[in-house]
């Protein structure tokens, strides 16, 4: 019989050491998960910041040849004001739009805070509903005998 025991007490303990590893392995991949989900925020953040420092560079530089250009073949036609005022419209058009663009990009970043709580949150979910599906089986899940009813978890009394 006490052999029995600790045959038992050895399979289980192989249990307990074999969990301690599937959940390290899960924690791990989930850590490496949320790594890469916050790199790749990182990096479409960048890309927008790229890309509205063009925006900016590309009305700065083109700005004077734009008005020198626009203004001057206006002019053969409207009074030098009124050829001045059509290209000042065209150019805050053309910086509107580019603006709307840079806002829509911008929606869709996922600040790090967000991120680490989407994932957190996933991890949770998923082991509620292992932990359910434990119970509702009949398992013996961590807090379902504190019922304080001594009735089985899961059985019939």
């Amino acid at each position: 019989m006490p052999t029995k025991i600790v045959e038992a007490l050895a399979n289980l303990s192989g249990l307990g050491g074999s969990l301690a590893r599937s959940a390290a392995a899960l924690l791990e991949a989930e850590v490496e998960q949320l790594r890469f989900d916050l790199a790749q925020n990182w990096a479409r953040f960048l890309r927008l910041v790229l890309l509205a420092a063009f925006v900016f560079g590309a009305v700065f530089w083109a700005l004077g040849a734009l008005l020198f250009a626009a203004g001057a073949g206006l002019a053969r036609v409207l009074p030098v004001w009124a050829a001045a005022l059509t290209v000042a419209g065209g150019l805050l058009v053309l910086a509107f739009t580019l603006i709307r663009v840079v806002r829509a990009r911008a929606r869709r970043l996922e600040s790090p805070v967000r991120t680490v709580r989407r994932r957190v949150g996933s991890h949770l979910a998923f082991w509620r509903g292992v932990l359910d599906d434990e119970a509702d089986r009949g398992g013996t899940a961590p807090g379902s005998d504190e019922g304080g009813d001594g009735s089985a978890p899961g059985g019939t009394s």
